[in-house]
């Protein structure tokens, strides 16, 4: 299986990450939340049925700690993306993903690699068995 993460697969620019917002179905975790769009997103598509963009607040100060955690997710979603593959090159759905990160108000915690990953795996489960909230 090849865990490359390419760039026709990452979402990019200010226009496409607004229909994401606007189409997208809200998974959450615990230090992560998804959203997850797979309606009006034709435009968004290209050769990969599934897309993937991160987002994190200003609200952590430093551009290097912004930058460590973007790391992190892009490296975790790398990993596991074989998680919503089924019989090698069929995707389920086409669909856009977007991680948002936002900063736990009450505590200064930063999240360790562990942590992003159990909440990636979590998040691509339930979007591999139809999960979504309502």
């Amino acid at each position: 299986m090849l865990q490359k993460l390419e760039k026709v697969e990452i979402i990019r620019g200010r226009k496409k990450f607004k229909i994401v917002y606007e189409n997208g179905v809200e998974l959450k975790g615990k230090t992560l939340r998804c959203l997850v769009a797979t309606t009006g997103i034709n435009e968004l598509l290209t050769k990969r049925k599934i897309l993937f963009g991160i987002s994190i607040s200003r609200k952590v100060r430093l551009a290097v700690d912004r930058n460590r955690i973007k790391r992190l997710i892009r490296e975790s979603y790398r990993r596991n993306k074989s998680i919503l593959i089924v019989n090698n090159e069929n995707c389920i759905i086409p669909s856009a993903l977007l991680f948002i990160y936002r900063p736990p108000v009450t505590e200064n915690h930063f999240p360790s690699y562990s942590d992003i990953d159990n909440d990636i795996k979590h998040i691509l489960d339930k979007i591999l068995h139809g999960i979504f909230p309502k």
